[in-house]
């Protein structure tokens, strides 16, 4: 559990310190899978009580979420869900859309890279374009 984790790793009164300046996020109570859950109000407690207890831990109203669990992690359903039922303003998935384009869905959110392949190409492309740059530069 994330939460669990951040108990486990720091004293409550030293979180607000701690991740100042930091955008803290919710990630659930107990990190499931949210699409394999078919009771709604559980989708919701699983994120209501988790972004409560982060905001009252950090002293600012927690708006944002990641998706637990990886893979396909959020569907419409669950997506809609916390888009209708709570003040969360974006959920997070693991997805990436190798682009800089802003994406039009801010509850099944994709960033733009996502770990070392993603990393590996975008720096590809940053060093294609510093040598085409420096081609420019000496013409």
């Amino acid at each position: 559990m994330v939460f669990m984790s951040i108990i486990q790793k720091n004293n409550p009164e030293d979180i607000k310190h701690i991740y100042n300046g930091h955008e803290v996020a919710v990630h659930t109570l107990s990190h499931p899978n949210l699409t394999s859950i078919k009771d709604d109000m559980e989708v919701l407690r699983q994120v209501e009580q988790d972004r409560i207890t982060l905001s009252e831990l950090v002293g600012y109203g927690v708006k944002g979420m990641a998706y637990p669990c990886g893979g396909k992690n959020c569907d419409d359903r669950v997506a809609d869900l916390i888009k209708n039922n709570t003040i969360i303003k974006y959920a997070r998935t693991i997805g990436s859309t190798k682009s800089f384009e802003p994406y039009p869905d801010l509850y099944q959110y994709k960033a733009t890279l996502h770990h070392h392949g993603d990393w590996d190409i975008l720096f590809d492309i940053v060093a294609y374009s510093a040598k085409r740059y420096e081609f420019r530069r000496k013409v």
